[in-house]
């Protein structure tokens, strides 16, 4: 079934024109609707898989040659980096790209108002950096990805519908390279420092390796995550680790999060990696200019963004959207450097 603009209207009891200013709030300035009403025609717009008539908005059919890009406003460092990656490699193929910032805790209908505006703008493709809605599956934020060929650059395990593409980030993997590192390097005393959800991983992938699984001591961030620690986080996790726990390396959520805690162990005179280890996680540019330069987990972002592109450019050119999601694995791959 084509679905027109006045089905939508019909089935929301409203006027063409404020059907299509819910939809695209930029235009049709002389109408005004209110926020029942908006939320209303964006609903009956998903339950009827409703896509906006590009080509109709594009001179003589043409295409745009305009993908979009959204990343949350608190999107970690790494995922900001991949945006001009993603542009860069877009540009090499011949599209342009718009950058968009969605606040994290919106809800999904907001989410959908926005996708539909950037569609107005004429659109073709989304690549969607993390999430942009907290806990999207169980609040229904997935369907609204399905306005637009859409590729997400998320973690394995993301639930996402047919008509869309996953670049699956390999952190799993990448915490498997650390475990077999500290094995390897024969660290006996582990201890990490990260959110509760990063160290269940941890303690997972180590009982499958055996050997650190139950030796494992945690200092876990006790509130939302964040990309950098203060001088008094990084205080406690190398009195909390170190002085009272005797781990012998330190596994840090991030490269940020390394940084600072290199920075404590030097001002107490622990040396690093003769007294303690110290591995970080993201290989951002500063590692490798640490002192000790740092042991990390590269996470390939030219690779993430040149198949992400890669399979957006796949599901644009499609005579008919997969039935089934597209997924493209990126590995994650342990550094070697100096702090372990």
């Amino acid at each position: 079934m084509d679905v027109k603009l006045r089905d939508i209207a019909e089935r929301a009891g409203c006027s063409i024109g404020a059907a299509s200013k819910a939809m695209s709030p930029d235009g049709t300035a002389k109408i005004r609707i209110s926020e029942a009403t908006r939320l209303k025609v964006l609903k009956v717009a998903a339950e009827l898989d409703y896509h906006p008539n590009l080509a109709a908005r594009q001179l003589a059919g043409k295409r745009s040659g305009l993908v979009g890009v959204l990343v949350s406003m608190g999107a970690a460092p790494i995922q900001l980096a991949r945006v001009e990656l993603i542009e860069n490699m877009a540009c090499l193929l011949g599209y342009q790209t718009m950058v968009g910032r969605f606040p994290f805790q919106r809800n999904p209908d907001e989410l959908r108002s926005f996708i539909m505006r950037l569609a107005g703008r004429g659109i073709e493709g989304l690549i969607v950096i993390g999430d942009l809605v907290e806990n999207e599956a169980k609040y229904g934020a997935l369907d609204a990805y399905g306005i637009l060929p859409t590729v997400h650059i998320a973690h394995p395990e993301k639930a996402i519908a047919g008509k869309c593409g996953l670049v699956a980030v390999d952190v799993r993997g990448g915490t498997r390279g650390i475990v077999d590192f500290i094995l390897r390097k024969g660290y006996a005393r582990p201890g990490c420092a990260m959110s509760k959800q990063r160290h269940e991983l941890f303690k997972e992938v180590a009982a499958e390796k055996g050997g650190v699984g139950t030796k494992v001591k945690t200092w876990l961030l006790d509130k939302a995550m964040t990309q950098k620690l203060d001088a008094l986080q990084a205080k406690d996790i190398v009195d909390t680790l170190v002085l009272k726990g005797k781990a012998d390396v330190i596994v840090a959520a991030n490269d940020y999060w390394a940084a600072s805690i290199n920075q404590e162990l030097r001002r107490r005179n622990i040396d690093v990696p003769g007294d303690v280890g110290l591995i970080g996680y993201n290989n951002l540019d500063f590692a490798e200019f640490l002192s000790p330069p740092l042991t990390t987990v590269d996470e390939d972002n030219n690779g993430i963004a040149e198949q992400s592109v890669k399979l957006l450019v796949k599901l644009l050119s499609a005579e008919a959207p997969p039935a089934l999601a597209m997924r493209v694995n990126v590995i994650h791959k342990l550094v070697e450097r100096e702090s372990a």
